[in-house]
C-alpha cells in the first residue's frame, strides 16, 4: 500500500514490522486505502482543517511567522507519530473491519465530538466579540455555558480520539492525559491571568455616573 512506504524505513530500522492490514492491496473506493487507513486519513485532514480555520478565521490573536512555524511543526510531529503507530504491527489498531472495532468507533466518535465542541464554541465566541457593543465583555453563552474552557476540552477530546484511532486505548488515554495536564498546568494559569487583566482593564474604562475628565 503506498501509504505505508514512507513509514516502512523508520519502523524496520528499529526492528519492527508493518501491520498486515497496511500491506494489503485494495482497489476499493477509498483512494486505494484500506477502510481503516482511510478513516485515519480523514482524521488527519480534519485536524489540519481545524488548525487552518483557527489561524485564519477564529483566532483572537495575530499569528506571526515564528508562531505559525511552531504550530505546523507541533501538529506535524503528533500527526506523524500517530501515522507511524498505525502502521507498526506492534502498536497499530488497524482492523480489516474498522466498523467492528470498538477502539476505532470510540476514537472516531471522540474525534468528531471534540472537533465539534472546539470549532463551534470558537465560532460562537468570535461572533459575539465581533459585535462592537460586546467589546471587553466575557462570553459565557452557547457552548461556553457548559464549561468556561469548552474549546480546550474539545481539543483534548479530538486529540485523544485521533490517537485512539491510530493505536488503540492506551495511546488514546496517554495523549488525552498529556493534553489535559498541559492545559491544566500551562495554559490554564495563562488564561486566568489574561482574564483578570482583561476584566481589570474593562473596570478602569467604566466610570461612575457623574464623573468627568
Amino acid at each position: 500500500m503506498p501509504f505505508s512506504r514512507w513509514g516502512r524505513v523508520p519502523i524496520e530500522a528499529v526492528g519492527g514490522e508493518i501491520s498486515g492490514v497496511a500491506q494489503q492491496n485494495t482497489t476499493g473506493p477509498f483512494l486505494g486505502l484500506q477502510p481503516y487507513y482511510f478513516g485515519h486519513l480523514v482524521c488527519a485532514i480534519g485536524a489540519s482543517y481545524k488548525q487552518i480555520v483557527w489561524v485564519i478565521f477564529t483566532s483572537e490573536q495575530e499569528c506571526p511567522p515564528q508562531a505559525a512555524i511552531m504550530i505546523v511543526v507541533f501538529n506535524t510531529v503528533f500527526n506523524s507519530i500517530n501515522a507511524l503507530l498505525s502502521l507498526w504491527s506492534w502498536s497499530s489498531a488497524a482492523s480489516k473491519d474498522p466498523l467492528g472495532s470498538t477502539s476505532f468507533l470510540l476514537g472516531v466518535g471522540l474525534f468528531g465530538l471534540g472537533i465539534f465542541f472546539e470549532q463551534v464554541s470558537e465560532i460562537q465566541r468570535k461572533s459575539f466579540e465581533s459585535d462592537p457593543k460586546n467589546k471587553g465583555k466575557p462570553y459565557d453563552g452557547g457552548l461556553f455555558s457548559i464549561a468556561p474552557n469548552i474549546n480546550y476540552g474539545g481539543y483534548t477530546l479530538w486529540r485523544a480520539g485521533y490517537a485512539m484511532v491510530a493505536a488503540g486505548y492506551f495511546w488514546g488515554a496517554f495523549i488525552g492525559a498529556f493534553f489535559f495536564y498541559n492545559f491544566y498546568a500551562r495554559a490554564l494559569p495563562i488564561l486566568d491571568k489574561y482574564c483578570i487583566e482583561r476584566v481589570s482593564h474593562r473596570n478602569r474604562d467604566v466610570r461612575p455616573l457623574g464623573t468627568h475628565h
